[in-house]
């Protein structure tokens, strides 16, 4: 953990935790019972702390058909805190809030080239969300954070992550998407999708004091480019319409083949983030393997994390090193380190673990060991 860090920057410590997730289905599969548990216990110096049981019964029905499904989904998210160094009299809260939620969709398709060689479907979608309000300012924020806006999120029940906040929303969500699909191996060469949630009341749960009282979200568009199993090509865009501006884009070349990965990024965040990354990792033959990756921050030109090494791999052990260099969370100082390690087969690992580090820091990479 970086020490430079703030202590309320600080990520809390689990200690312990424990959760048991499960699901019950009908014969036919329609009718679902998904039981999500969780007890954990939080700890920070100089901080609120204490322990949070979750639990969320959800229940859901699909009704689909060739061209059509409905789900309805009803849950309930009960939260107990009992909670230690707490300024407020009160160290045990309590909160109980349903959810109700109902997911239809539409497809369409048609026959498209040719000879018929593709099907183009087209796939509306409607999305009903009911949450209701329940003031949630006394309960500590631990593990919660507002998701970014995306398509996906647009078809969720919680703009929260975590436990601490569940998001009051009346809202609909409408969103359309088209898929190209090759008819002899079923590959999907094209996906283009386009959504818009609209509200009908404010938004007063937040991480703050704020209240979000727009009308509708951002116009969100992602597309997906895929020519062959390797390439894949993605652009995704939040645009809002108020301003008149973009949010939000990311763009997104990749190859990923057996052991090759080859990644181009661009992301950008209004006011907040402008980040080019380029990151590959290649088989220079049978037992060596280079990895590099360079991540720049355009808004504040400095590095965010550069990334270059070998691997060499024998029948029995294998040996990395890795150079990193890597800037802190505020992007204002860099820390430059050079790393090994061996690794000895169905036995143990001596030095830093490289490659758990390069498989978070170059996306698609996998270490066979």
């Amino acid at each position: 953990m970086n020490q430079a860090l703030a202590v309320s920057s600080r990520p809390y410590k689990r200690l312990p935790q424990f959760t048991l997730d499960r699901v019950f289905s009908s014969a036919d599969s329609r009718l679902q019972l998904e039981w999500e548990n969780e007890w954990v216990s939080f700890d920070r110096d100089n901080s609120i702390i204490g322990d949070r049981l979750h639990m969320a019964p959800r229940l859901d029905y699909l009704l689909e058909g060739d061209y059509f499904f409905i789900k309805p989904s009803l849950q309930l998210d009960f939260t107990r805190y009992e909670l230690d160094n707490n300024t407020s009299t009160v160290n045990s809260i309590q909160r109980s809030i349903p959810l109700f939620s109902l997911d239809s969709g539409l497809i369409f398709e048609r026959l498209a080239g040719d000879s018929g060689s593709w099907v183009q479907t087209l796939e509306p979608r409607l999305y009903f969300l009911h949450v209701p309000y329940e003031d949630q300012a006394a309960i500590p924020v631990f593990d919660t954070a507002q998701l970014a806006e995306s398509y996906n999120n647009l078809f969720i029940n919680n703009r929260f992550s975590g436990s601490d906040r569940i998001g009051d929303s009346e809202q609909i969500s409408a969103g359309i998407s088209s898929r190209l699909i090759n008819t002899a191996s079923g590959h999907e060469m094209l996906r283009a999708s386009l959504g818009q949630a609209y509200y009908a009341k404010d938004r007063r749960v937040s991480l703050g004091n704020s209240i979000d009282d727009a009308d509708k979200s951002s116009l969100i568009s992602v597309i997906n480019y895929r020519p062959d199993k390797a390439w894949q090509i993605q652009l995704a865009s939040v645009y809002d319409q108020r301003d008149k501006e973009s949010e939000q884009t990311d763009i997104s070349f990749r190859r990923h083949q057996q052991q090759q990965v080859f990644n181009l990024e661009y992301h950008f965040r209004k006011d907040s983030l402008e980040q080019s990354t380029v990151s590959f990792v290649y088989p220079v033959s049978v037992r060596w393997t280079g990895f590099f990756k360079y991540q720049y921050s355009i808004l504040k030109e400095r590095p965010v994390q550069n990334l270059a090494g070998l691997a060499y791999e024998s029948c029995c052990w294998a040996f990395n090193v890795l150079y990193e260099e890597k800037s802190d969370i505020n992007l204002t100082e860099t820390d430059r380190a050079i790393f090994f390690q061996f690794t000895f087969k169905g036995l143990s690992q001596a030095g830093n673990d490289i490659n758990s580090l390069i498989e978070d820091g170059i996306l698609g990479y996998h270490s066979d060991f």
